[in-house]
């Protein structure tokens, strides 16, 4: 079918947004020219014309007229079906993981009518469902404002679940092919922590390994071309990094021949950065050791060799190794 034009009501709803979204993302196989096709707002469809008749002059109805698209004479299973569901199984990527949670949010919005779940006011103003709402009473005659406000967070939403469930996982494994991954676990007190070391300058990385359901990194130690290193946590497992950022220091300090006699080793393992070791600040609030984070600027490169980082994740985590070490040291 050629696409010239796609009609939907002038009050923007996620589930139809949505939908708009997944026909222009994938449906122009079936519907020609779509991805480019403009969204004009009617409020009723015209009388004397079926569904049929209407696309055979190109112009496709979203969510009126009874036609393909209107989910209001659709079920599923007994239920009432969204219009986005509709859609995804008409272009065949109803099964496809990155538009999972759109189309469980469209249908959580649409048919169970819930929107944003949470009762916290705001997390209810500042929901999705929330902010539309207001901007359909801001802008009642100017519908396509509100949908390219709309637009393109649905669309930053697809592309952060596209990288994480097709291209990040074909990455991590080619990393992994190249022997510049390291998995490993250490016992944390009654813990126990996956720990992933790897080589990559992929910053969207360390999150991908923490929420995959395969990986599930606890801990993800990151070493950027740059030659810095970063350590980030799962941050619900409560990780415990005060002798892990001791570690770094320590070594840190000796490899730039600092006098340790002369340090005050009741302040390395604080929050923030250490003068005697500036390549490590210590995040407390977001569970994280950085050696200069994602975007380094003026943070020196740890001069710590890459190969010696698994062995001082050991050490640092495991309270029992740590105290050996200290012991040994002393």
């Amino acid at each position: 079918m050629q696409v010239t034009k796609i009609i939907m009501f002038p009050k923007i709803q996620p589930d139809t947004t949505i939908a708009l979204f997944l026909l222009k993302t994938f449906g122009e196989e079936l519907f020609l020219g779509i991805r480019g096709v403009e969204v004009d707002f009617w409020t009723k469809v015209p009388e004397g014309k079926d569904p049929k008749q209407f696309e055979q002059e190109g112009v496709l109805l979203l969510d009126m007229g009874g036609g393909r698209f209107d989910h209001h004479n659709k079920r599923d299973a007994g239920s009432k079906m969204a219009l986005s569901k509709i859609v995804a199984q008409e272009l065949g990527v109803v099964d496809d993981p990155a538009i999972e949670k759109l189309l469980a949010y469209a249908h959580r919005d649409d048919v169970e009518g819930k929107g944003t779940i949470s009762k916290d006011p705001l997390d209810r103003a500042f929901g999705l469902s929330g902010l539309i709402m207001s901007m359909n009473r801001d802008y009642p005659d100017n519908p396509k404002k509100v949908l390219q406000a709309v637009w393109p967070l649905i669309e930053s939403h697809y592309h952060e679940e596209k990288r994480r469930n097709h291209e990040l996982p074909i990455e991590y494994k080619k990393l992994g092919d190249d022997k510049k991954t390291k998995e490993m676990s250490v016992r944390q007190g009654s813990k126990k922590l996956k720990v992933v070391l790897l080589e990559s300058d992929n910053v969207a990385m360390p999150g991908f390994l923490r929420a995959n359901k395969e990986v599930q990194a606890d801990v993800v130690v990151q070493k950027m071309s740059s030659g810095h290193v970063n350590v980030v946590t799962k941050q619900w497992k409560k990780v415990d990094l005060k002798n892990l950022v001791i570690v770094l220091r320590v070594d840190e300090m000796r490899r730039k021949g600092v006098d340790l006699k002369k340090i005050n080793w009741d302040m390395i393992g604080r929050p923030g950065f250490l003068d005697e070791a500036p390549q490590w600040y210590y995040d407390t609030a977001a569970t994280t050791i950085q050696n200069g984070g994602v975007c380094p600027q003026n943070i020196e490169p740890t001069s710590i060799p890459w190969e010696e980082f698994p062995n001082l994740m050991e050490i640092g985590l495991d309270p029992e190794k740590f105290e050996q070490t200290i012991s040994k040291s002393s």
